[in-house]
Formats: C-alpha cells, structure tokens, sequence
C-alpha cells in the first residue's frame, strides 16, 4: 500500500479515508486491481484493508479492468505501479 501511496503522492491516512477526491480514489482502484491481481486476498480482504465494503472493491476493480483497456495513459501507470509494487527486496 505504502508504495500506491507514494507514486500518488498521498500519504498513508488519505489512501485509508472514506475521501472521494479523485486522486485518492485512483490510489485506491490500483491497489484494489493490484491486490486482486498478484495476491490470493478475497474482496473482503481487500476492503478491509482500505476501508470500504467489498462490493466496492468489486466494482473498483471491474472500473479498472474497463479502463486499463480503453486509456494507454492507465496501462503505462498500471505498469509503473505494479513494476514498484512488486519490485524484488533488496537484502
């Protein structure tokens, strides 16, 4: 989470607020996609973890899979993200 926060330039208790500022609610559809993606969390997890009911996170994370294919510009963020999110540890 600590990484969606800092390429959105948010900090930790904005991306945990019931905030519906857009950039905030764009932190939380890609940690949503994100989680759903590379982890076996349900959305239940997911929801908890930013806040919100599960059926949200649903439909956070339909509006993504929508918009990934329709904006190059979401793709190219998408990919930003997710190299960051999911980079190795360094020892």
């Amino acid at each position: 989470m600590l990484a969606i926060c800092k390429y959105f330039q948010i900090d930790l208790t904005a991306m945990l607020s019931s905030s519906r500022k857009r950039h905030i609610c764009d932190a939380k559809k890609v940690y949503a996609y994100l989680m759903r993606k590379h982890s076996t969390d349900t959305f239940e997890k997911i929801g908890n973890d930013l806040g919100v009911h599960y059926t949200s996170v649903y439909d956070m994370i339909e509006r993504m899979d929508d918009y990934i294919f329709t904006k190059d510009r979401s793709a190219t963020v998408m990919r930003l993200v997710e190299e960051e999110f999911f980079k190795p540890k360094q020892l």
